[in-house]
């Protein structure tokens, strides 16, 4: 399962990178010139966000065992989800190698380092699938912070497609990130009782998702 999990991972590292490269040919909105690169990060990352917090949200939808048993009970597309998004968070952060200075990018490689690290626990052990996908969900937040990010970019703030990238960020910041860093909290604190030593990895696992997020 790990080495299938890795592949997956390669696959996706490969499509994201080349979504990055292909952007470089299209033309970039004339009131986002001075910053083609940045929009075409964000351009990337938005794909990432839907392609996963919409995933992520069906398949919690149509098995929610995983939230029952988010350290074992998952079925396999959920760690294909997972692999996925390691390896977007893998090409992201070349993408901003490549194209930042070390002491521009350092906040968020620190970031993508840890959560890289977290989704790979997953991949390796086949266990904490179902919290993997739990903390997918806020990606449903970052697809609106990302659009609203390339609409100031566009120079469209004040505009009303801003006002509603505006109120549908906070909208799901409550629904889709908020509440599963609450969910995650709270079945921590449910698993006192259990094995000391799964309670220490959980705690781990999720208390480094739940910092970098």
């Amino acid at each position: 399962m790990a080495s299938w999990g890795l592949l997956v991972t390669g696959a996706s590292f490969a499509v994201f990178r080349g979504l990055h490269w292909a952007l470089q040919l299209l033309p970039t909105p004339g009131s986002a010139a001075q910053d083609r690169w940045k929009w075409r990060n964000i351009c990337v990352s938005l794909v990432h966000s839907l392609l996963t917090g919409v995933w992520a949200l069906l398949g919690l939808s149509l098995y929610p065992q995983m939230a029952v048993d988010p350290i074992n009970g998952h079925p396999s597309w959920a760690l294909v989800l997972v692999a996925v998004s390691v390896g977007y968070f893998l090409a992201d952060g070349v993408d901003m190698l490549l194209n930042q200075t070390l002491g521009q990018a350092w906040e968020l490689l620190c970031h993508h380092s840890v959560v890289v690290s977290c989704l790979s626990t997953a991949i390796l052990s086949n266990h904490y699938v179902g919290l993997c996908v739990v903390s997918l969900l806020l990606e449903l937040n970052s697809v609106c912070l990302h659009l609203r990010k390339l609409l100031l970019l566009s120079h469209q703030a004040p505009s009303l497609a801003f006002s509603v990238a505006s109120w549908a960020t906070l909208a799901t910041l409550a629904l889709f990130r908020l509440m599963p860093l609450g969910w995650m909290s709270l079945w921590l604190i449910r698993q006192q009782h259990q094995d000391l030593r799964r309670n220490a990895d959980v705690h781990g696992w999720v208390g480094n998702w739940a910092i970098v997020q």
